[in-house]
C-alpha cells in the first residue's frame, strides 16, 4: 500500500499566460465556445477569474502552490518533494488514455474512484490507475449529453454548476463540507473546463 495521506490541505495550479480557444480539442469538447472578445480580453478575464479562485482557497486556509516555473523546483522550494510516481500506461500510448482529475471524482478518505466513460477515461487504464494506487473500488458510469456525446468533465463546481443544483441537493452537499463556488464564466466557455481541472492535489509532507 502506498504511504501517502489521502486527504490534503494543499492544492496546485498553473497560471496561464496565453489562455484561448484550443482549435485541436474544440472539435470533440463540446462544452468548448469561442466568443467574439479579442484573444487579449480572454486572456485577461481568464486571470483574473484564476486569480480570483486561487484568493478564495487561500482565504479558506487551503495552501496553494501556483506553477509559474518547473515544478520541480517549485514544490523543494515549499519544502516538497516528488515521490511515488505511477505510470498507468505506455510512454507511447496513442489511443488509450487516462485525464486525471479532469474525469475522475476520487473520494480519497473512502478510497472510491468514479468516473464517466469517454475518449478521456480508458476502462483498461482506469483500472490500473485503481490498482496502482491501492483503491478499494472503482465505479465507471455512462453518460451523454444533449447532443448524444458522452460527459468526460463529472467533477466541476463553479457558480455556473452552484446555480443547477436544487436547494435540497446544496444542503445535502453542505453536509459534508463548506462549498466555494467561483465565478470562471471565460474560462468554462473557452476553455470547456471548469474549477476541478485546475487543480492538483499535494499529497506528500513537508520535508522541511
Amino acid at each position: 500500500m502506498l504511504d501517502v495521506p489521502r486527504t490534503t490541505d494543499t492544492v496546485l495550479m498553473v497560471r496561464s499566460y496565453d489562455f484561448g480557444f484550443n482549435e485541436e480539442t474544440g472539435r470533440y469538447n463540446e462544452f468548448q465556445q469561442k466568443l467574439k472578445s479579442s484573444a487579449i480580453e480572454i486572456n485577461k478575464k481568464a486571470n483574473i477569474e484564476f486569480q480570483n479562485m486561487v484568493d478564495l482557497l487561500k482565504k479558506e486556509g487551503v495552501n496553494v502552490l501556483i506553477f509559474e516555473k518547473p515544478v520541480e523546483k517549485l514544490l523543494k522550494v515549499n519544502g516538497y518533494k516528488i515521490r511515488n510516481i505511477i505510470n498507468v500506461g505506455r510512454l507511447d500510448e496513442t489511443d488509450s488514455f487516462l485525464e486525471g482529475t479532469g474525469s475522475m471524482v476520487i473520494d480519497h478518505a473512502g478510497e472510491i474512484v468514479y468516473a464517466a466513460r469517454s475518449k478521456r477515461c480508458n476502462d483498461e487504464q482506469f483500472d490500473n490507475f485503481i490498482r496502482r494506487r491501492f483503491y478499494k473500488e472503482g465505479i465507471l458510469f455512462d453518460t451523454a449529453s444533449s447532443t448524444g456525446h458522452p460527459v468526460y468533465h463529472t467533477n466541476v463546481m463553479s457558480e455556473q454548476a452552484f446555480s443547477a443544483y436544487s436547494k435540497v441537493q446544496i444542503q445535502r452537499l453542505e453536509q459534508y463540507g463548506k462549498i466555494l463556488p467561483v465565478d470562471l464564466t471565460t474560462i468554462e466557455t473557452v476553455g470547456g473546463g471548469s474549477a476541478r481541472c485546475m487543480l492538483a492535489e499535494i499529497f506528500s509532507e513537508r520535508t522541511g
